[in-house]
């Protein structure tokens, strides 16, 4: 098989508990094989980030109470997958179209031969997860929620120039802590060739397809959008799409006060004093408190930047729909 690219990264647990309950509402991260059994996976989630693409009932944290409309069926726009056609969200989407961008160059630079067919020299692979779309710099990093603090890997498909990361591989089987050690298992045997799932796919990557098929927009979307439309009239259809862009408008007035630079300041403080009460508590160095904040800042603000992103991309959906409609926003 071709070499894995082993990570490391510092031991420290970005989401302290101030960061947790301060979340934007439909961020969740999963930790792959917590759990004995295999995920459901007619979920309607990211398959990627585990982003939440079905509102849940309100939350009483403080970052939900004063949200409108929270019956809504989400804030978040489901996409495809590029490579794997399953459910993702917008920001992973567009992570892994672009690693795939990179794989598919260099299978035409290649001219079709797989990695195997390829001389010592011409061999390449990219260097991000073809799931996911991290890439080594993010496995590196220790305020990645998806790192795994540090045990997560980079495995080399054999057979095309695609890579795929320890927790996609395990999440690619089912995700369970049976499929994540098998994962670790099957990528470092080195005496037999490693395939990725574009070049192999399992039983649990074909589940996850056939669930994203059930409610794609091409598949779904016309025939919902008549039967509610039989239900109630043009202008009750359209008041529901406005309700529904307005929400999500206000959602993300909230987001970019959140990420203004006073605000994100208060956080820091907030921050500080946790993370030292915990010092405190474990007898830890307060020496590097300063940079464990900053790890804890960094992980927040990344949560609120993709939040505000899948935010905007669903208000482009929604203004899509009412102009097709023939509704003018600006009255």
């Amino acid at each position: 098989m071709s070499e894995s690219s082993s990570r490391s990264s510092k031991t420290n647990d970005c989401i302290s508990s101030v960061i947790s309950s301060s979340v934007p509402p439909d961020c969740t991260t999963h930790i792959i094989g917590m759990t004995d059994g295999s995920l459901d996976p007619n979920s309607t989630q990211c398959w990627a980030c585990f982003t939440s693409l079905r509102l849940s009932a309100p939350s009483d944290s403080s970052q939900n109470k004063n949200t409108k409309n929270r019956d809504i069926e989400s804030f978040y726009t489901i996409h495809e997958h590029p490579l794997f056609n399953f459910m993702v969200c917008s920001s992973c989407a567009e992570k892994a179209e672009a690693v795939e961008d990179d794989a598919l160059e260099i299978e035409l630079d290649s001219g079709g031969k797989s990695t195997q067919q390829q001389s010592d020299g011409d061999e390449r692979n990219i260097s991000a997860c073809s799931w996911c779309g991290l890439d080594e710099e993010d496995l590196e990093d220790p305020i990645t929620p998806l790192a795994d603090h540090g045990l997560n890997e980079l495995y080399l498909c054999d057979a095309c120039p695609r890579a795929m990361c320890t927790r996609c591989v395990a999440l690619s089987r089912g995700g369970s802590k049976q499929d994540l050690f098998a994962a670790r298992k099957d990528a470092n045997a080195v005496e037999e060739e490693w395939v990725c799932c574009n070049c192999g796919p399992t039983s649990f990557l074909k589940e996850l397809q056939r669930s994203y098929k059930k409610i794609a927009p091409e598949n779904v979307d016309e025939e919902k959008k008549e039967e509610e439309k039989e239900k109630e009239s043009d202008d009750a259809y359209i008041a529901k799409l406005i309700d529904k862009l307005n929400a999500t408008e206000d959602e993300l007035e909230k987001a970019q006060q959140i990420l203004e630079d006073d605000n994100l300041e208060k956080q820091r403080e907030l921050i500080k004093n946790e993370v030292q009460k915990q010092m405190e508590t474990t007898g830890n160095d307060l020496t590097e408190i300063d940079d464990q904040v900053e790890d804890e800042l960094e992980c927040y603000r990344q949560q609120w930047d993709d939040h505000h992103a899948r935010l905007s991309d669903t208000i482009s959906h929604l203004q899509d729909e009412l102009a097709a409609m023939d509704v003018d926003l600006t009255a």
